[in-house]
């Protein structure tokens, strides 16, 4: 399978992720960011681990999808337990700082290093699920880091 291959296969079942999510409670307002933030890398992982004498791959992405939204939720109400204990944090510029970069990349690019950072994806899941080899991944993701650490500066 191609890279564009699996990208195809992402976009197709994004709307059973975004239903998944809808059905299990994911606030309306929230939706198109749970979507993007649990649901794209609930179905690469999907795609991974699918095993076809179980069930339907929407109905194993379906359970999927949810199981991360609550991961997803728990650990957002703990963060915010935490910064409410310390609202005069140091790391909040930084991560500020993050965040404006992130905006200013393309959606592969900001979907590769949350992949990496945020989901905890290694290089040898990446360059599987992007069907590329692992030197090329670390190669693009070095260049692509480099290109961070330069806007900062």
């Amino acid at each position: 399978m191609k890279r564009t291959d699996v990208w195809d296969i992402v976009m197709e079942y994004m709307p059973v992720a975004a239903q998944a999510l809808k059905r299990a409670g994911c606030p309306v307002h929230q939706l198109e960011e749970m979507t993007h933030d649990v649901g794209i890398p609930a179905i690469l992982r999907c795609l991974e681990r699918y095993d076809a004498t179980k069930a339907a791959f929407s109905t194993y992405l379906w359970h999927a999808v949810r199981r991360a939204w609550w991961r997803e939720t728990k650990r957002k109400l703990l963060q915010i337990e935490v910064e409410q204990c310390y609202d005069d944090n140091p790391e909040r510029e930084r991560r500020d700082m993050v965040q404006y970069i992130m905006e200013g990349l393309d959606t592969h690019d900001r979907l590769l290093l949350e992949l990496r950072f945020w989901h905890g994806f290694t290089y040898s899941e990446l360059a599987a699920t992007l069907k590329m080899p692992r030197a090329s991944l670390h190669r693009y993701l070095t260049d692509l880091l480099k290109r961070c650490r330069d806007a900062i500066t």
